[in-house]
């Protein structure tokens, strides 16, 4: 493993029940990278990541977090350990309000005085969460929802983040906000970043370099210039 990696997996395999859906994956992430985790819809991308996570169990292979093996260790001690997750679909709840979800997410961060830097760096990084932080969630559009998911998690000041379809339901315009956003907390919180998406442009202008899964397996690794090309990107996510 090299010696500025962050999370290295080696050979994971996971699935559902009696089902393999993520075979024989191995990835690794350096300090202050995006990577992008890309392909077609149902290829695995999502259930390899919530292995990662601890939320589905790996039936063979390691998953390594700055030289400790985390593999099968439950969600919340990987969280503990410096993981940020912003799940699919943005698991917002819509009767709270925009700072109690900043608060949820900040219970991982014990020192005051950091979670007090982590908030305002938040808002402003998304100005409009300060503006709505008395608002409820749920009154909240596609774009702005996406936004409090990915403050819930940057609140527990995780030192690598993973972010599972941003784009999904957002307004083009939106999503390039939630690009540079995405550059721009890489740099304040000197994070690395996993990003799976199908949004070729999203992609292209954002990660460093992308592995491309079909049917549960890397099957190419797309590097800084062949994801700024977003001719060749449309073809690996098929759109």
């Amino acid at each position: 493993m090299n010696e500025s990696s962050i999370l290295t997996t080696l050979g994971v395999c996971s699935g559902y029940g009696t089902a393999t859906v993520v075979r024989d994956i191995s990835v690794n992430i350096l300090t202050n990278e995006i990577v992008g985790v890309i392909g077609r819809n149902g290829v695995g991308k999502s259930t390899f990541v919530k292995t990662i996570i601890g939320l589905i169990r790996a039936s063979s292979g390691k998953i390594i977090l700055f030289g400790n093996e985390i593999t099968n260790l439950q969600p919340e001690l990987i969280a503990r350990k410096g993981v940020g997750y912003v799940p699919q679909g943005r698991g917002i709840f819509p009767g709270m309000t925009v700072n109690e979800h900043l608060l949820l997410g900040g219970y991982l961060q014990r020192d005051s005085k950091k979670r007090s830097k982590f908030n305002k760096l938040i808002f402003d990084l998304f100005p409009i969460l300060h503006e709505r932080r008395s608002q409820m969630a749920g009154s909240l559009s596609g774009g702005q929802q996406e936004m409090l998911a990915i403050g819930r998690a940057l609140a527990g000041g995780p030192e690598i983040m993973i972010l599972d379809e941003p784009s999904e339901g957002v307004q083009p315009n939106i999503v390039g906000q939630i690009g540079e956003a995405i550059l721009n907390f890489r740099k304040q919180f000197n994070l690395s970043i996993i990003l799976i998406d199908q949004n070729a442009s999203l992609i292209s202008n954002t990660v460093d370099r992308a592995y491309a899964v079909e049917k549960g397996s890397v099957v190419a690794m797309l590097d800084s210039d062949a994801v700024r090309n977003e001719e060749k990107l449309s073809q690996v996510l098929s759109i």
